[in-house]
């Protein structure tokens, strides 16, 4: 069960940090427009 659950907040985390990352460049993006 514990390993479970750290695999599951491990995987969780990281696509939380993958959703927060990709929403960072799409914000950058429309700020500064790449050419």
């Amino acid at each position: 069960m514990n390993h479970f659950m750290h695999i599951f907040f491990s995987n969780f985390v990281t696509d939380l940090l993958n959703q927060t990352i990709s929403l960072n460049k799409i914000i950058t993006t429309q700020r500064h427009p790449v050419v």
